[in-house]
């Protein structure tokens, strides 16, 4: 004999969620579970008869359906796709070959040195900021301009000024402990003034320099 599995389906109800929205729709079920198993029994309809007096049990379950995106979520992909894309732009610009400048700026001399410059940004710089210079010295900084006489190299970038080559923390710690000796501030003031000579030696944090260390005496 076969028995009958049928259910009967309630009224359907919208229900939001935090990025969607779905048509929530429960169906109760009654499964076969055997005489005097269950607690309902069929007839046209399911009546309740007592557990143990029935031959089906009763079970619910809950559907969702017409899933639907909710326009606050949207919005979040739509602000997500502008980000990556401008991050994409950003990238190409970045990416800028020989003589394409791209974000630097034209007299922006730490920016695009390994890429190469055009000739114009090269003489710029070296004249403004000592960098870039031609190694046969037909082009030289202004007066007043320390020129760059080894690869960047943080505290250790050698600066030739006035016929003398140092590093930055040298020229920092020397201005501090002989012309600035008498100032409260004499290493922020030496700091300043080596990079208003030796512009690179920016790449030298003053934490780094150790300005106020005493100063060591060679020799016998």
């Amino acid at each position: 004999m076969d028995m009958p599995n049928c259910c009967q389906a309630s009224p359907r109800t919208l229900k939001r969620g935090l990025f969607s929205t779905a048509v929530e729709l429960s169906r109760t079920d009654y499964a076969y579970v055997g005489v005097g198993g269950g607690a309902y029994e069929a007839d046209l309809s399911y009546s309740y008869v007592g557990q143990g007096g029935g031959s089906f049990e009763k079970e619910q379950r809950t559907e969702y359906t017409n899933w639907r995106l909710r326009p606050c979520t949207w919005s979040l992909v739509g602000v997500l796709f502008i980000a990556l894309g401008v991050l994409a732009l950003g990238g190409v610009a970045n990416f800028g070959g020989h003589g394409e400048e791209g974000p630097c700026g034209d007299e922006d001399c730490m920016c695009g040195f390994a890429q190469g410059w055009t000739k114009e940004k090269q003489l710029w710089c070296c004249h403004h900021k000592g960098m870039g210079c031609t190694p046969d010295g037909s082009v030289n900084p202004l007066p007043g301009i320390g020129k760059l006489a080894s690869t960047l190299q943080g505290c250790s970038t050698q600066c030739l000024f006035k016929g003398i080559s140092a590093d930055c923390a040298a020229r920092v710690k020397y201005a501090a402990q002989h012309r600035f000796v008498d100032d409260a501030d004499r290493c922020e003031s030496a700091y300043t003034l080596v990079n208003s000579q030796c512009s690179f030696c920016e790449t030298c944090p003053l934490a780094s320099i150790g300005c106020n260390d005493p100063p060591v005496h060679t020799g016998a």
